[in-house]
């Protein structure tokens, strides 16, 4: 077994938990249906997040030959542990006497979009990491680096803002904006994986 392959079991492992709580909600969502109605904030959050899980472990195939270290080990299980947890977090409380789901979101959407603010921001950090940059090689450089690290920083800013925001447009519109950035990442890992195009 490859140190890749090792690594890939674990974060499958901590991906695999945050799904089965989605997942699990969506069933006890279902079973309490006749006094409790979901909340589609909620019910799009928690699928972005569950999208978001899968397509990490597909992303991860990038760096499938780097040279694992403990240190990469660590700094990469941030982001499937930081999806594990908001999707725990965003999981609706249906047992009886709990607040309406809609009130349930948005106390439980401030931590779930400042986890969520931590992802491009970890990702901003690892692109600038020396010895793991060295070992990539069709990574971004120059202007295109920057470029790509303003949009990672403004995506973080923009999440915290809506951690703060009770507005459903600007909670539409973020889950919207990350759903889009995780679908476009996903087709350019494929497209480079299946074309060879870099």
């Amino acid at each position: 077994m490859s140190g890749f392959e090792f690594v890939l079991v674990l974060y499958a492992i901590i991906s695999g938990l945050g799904i089965s709580d989605i997942l699990s909600g969506w069933g006890e969502q279902v079973r309490a249906r006749h006094r409790i109605s979901p909340y589609p904030l909620q019910i799009a959050l928690s699928f972005l997040l569950m999208y978001f899980g899968i397509s990490i472990l597909w992303s991860f195939w990038t760096f499938r030959d780097i040279n694992w270290t403990f240190s990469f080990y660590i700094a990469f299980a941030i982001i499937p542990l930081i999806i594990s947890l908001a999707s725990r977090i965003i999981r609706v409380d249906t047992s009886v006497g709990s607040l309406p789901p809609r009130d349930q979101y948005f106390l439980v959407a401030p931590p779930v979009f400042i986890l969520l603010a931590c992802i491009p921001l970890t990702i901003l950090l690892l692109s600038l990491w020396p010895s793991l940059r060295e070992q990539l090689p069709d990574r971004p450089e120059g202007m295109a680096l920057v470029l790509l690290n303003i949009y990672r920083g403004s995506l973080a800013v923009g999440l915290l803002y809506v951690a703060w925001s009770k507005r459903v447009s600007v909670h539409w519109i973020a889950i919207g904006a990350m759903f889009l950035s995780v679908v476009f990442l996903s087709i350019r890992l494929t497209i480079r994986e299946i074309g060879g195009v870099p």
